[in-house]
């Protein structure tokens, strides 16, 4: 499922890369309330599904970012730290928080804390894109002289 959107991703370009994050956060929402709300192993797989569309937006939009932000002769070391950073100790994190949720508590309570977490990152996402569209009016109004100074 990933695959789609790696071979879009030169058209995922056009879209802002903040907005493309809050695209991912919010996928993931959808993914963990897919998979807790599971009564049957095609939710489970549902929600599988989304998490690999999440995945085909971030990678690379991560490259993007890197590749924006980072000087040309560091690009390679940029790159590497940013997968280092995404798939190992991100995915070290998650998979022990995970397993000692799930052997303290259950699976379910795991997937209920990931949600909470996933909404947090969907709220922060919502507030930076709706804060950053505001200043954007604002300096708009401000440059043609219709803000009310």
């Amino acid at each position: 499922m990933q695959l789609p959107f790696l071979v879009l991703s030169g058209k995922l370009i056009k879209i802002d890369a903040k907005k493309r994050l809050a695209m991912v956060a919010g996928v993931q929402v959808i993914m963990a309330a897919v998979t807790f709300l599971a009564v049957s192993p095609s939710m489970v797989i549902m929600g599988s599904i989304f998490n690999n569309i999440g995945v085909g937006i971030i990678l690379p939009t991560m490259r993007e970012v890197t590749q924006k932000n980072v000087p040309e002769r560091l690009q390679n070391t940029a790159h590497s730290l940013a997968d280092a950073a995404y798939s190992s100790v991100s995915a070290m994190l998650a998979l022990t928080y995970a397993g000692s949720i799930s052997d303290l508590f259950s699976v379910k309570a795991m997937v209920g804390v990931s949600f909470i977490i996933e909404s947090v990152a969907l709220i922060i996402a919502i507030v930076n894109l709706r804060e950053r569209n505001y200043n954007k009016t604002k300096k708009y109004a401000i440059q043609y002289g219709t803000a009310d100074i």
